[in-house]
């Protein structure tokens, strides 16, 4: 959490803020985000922004600003926290669906504002295209929610869809992990006890 932390105070110091709020970083490649735990901000880099029109990067705003205005690297850092004591493929799932939550949660809140939604997901579209080749692994994806980058597919038909639900139960899956959490904890003593019981035997 530490280090991802220092990425994020290094990036507004190296950022420029535009009239919009959305903080600006002048690199060649690609890409959009929202970084940050307790003031998470929002990002775009020069490359992404000089292939956007307005109504592109409108969305783009509309999108990581929900990412910001919920929390959301700071729920995906929380919530990897909580999913580690789960065996590796459980947490991956987990992880990822509270992931395509997040991202479709964003893209309704665009849709409230932005009504024509096949304009959403061709920009969804544009983005990825445009980022799929040029970003690696330099930022953590457990600290930043980018833009485009994760279950298109899905996010895709779920915006166009008539009916939208949402694919993950979060607050259940929250009370579960903590309610596991507490009786794992609270057992540990009695599981001592019954070990020093049989080897005193």
């Amino acid at each position: 959490m530490f280090q991802n932390s220092r990425k994020a105070k290094l990036l507004h110091a190296v950022s420029e803020v535009d009239d919009n709020g959305f903080y600006q970083l002048d690199t060649d490649t690609p890409t959009a985000f929202t970084a940050g735990y307790s003031q998470p901000r929002c990002y775009i880099t020069s490359a992404l922004r000089s292939q956007l029109n307005q109504d592109e990067y409108t969305i783009v705003q509309l999108h990581e600003i929900e990412h910001a205005r919920r929390h959301d690297p700071l729920q995906k850092w929380a919530f990897l926290l909580l999913t580690s004591f789960f065996p590796r493929s459980v947490s991956n799932r987990l992880n990822q669906l509270l992931l395509l939550a997040m991202e479709q949660n964003a893209d309704s809140a665009v849709s409230r504002v932005v009504k024509d939604k096949s304009k959403i997901a061709e920009t969804l579209l544009k983005v990825r295209r445009l980022t799929a080749k040029s970003f690696g692994n330099s930022l953590d994806s457990n600290a930043f929610c980018h833009f485009g980058n994760d279950n298109l597919n899905q996010r895709i038909r779920y915006l166009l869809s008539d009916q939208q639900e949402n694919d993950f139960p979060m607050f259940m899956v929250g009370l579960t992990a903590i309610s596991m959490l507490a009786v794992c904890a609270l057992s540990t003593d009695l599981f001592h006890h019954l070990i020093e019981y049989s080897l005193s035997h």
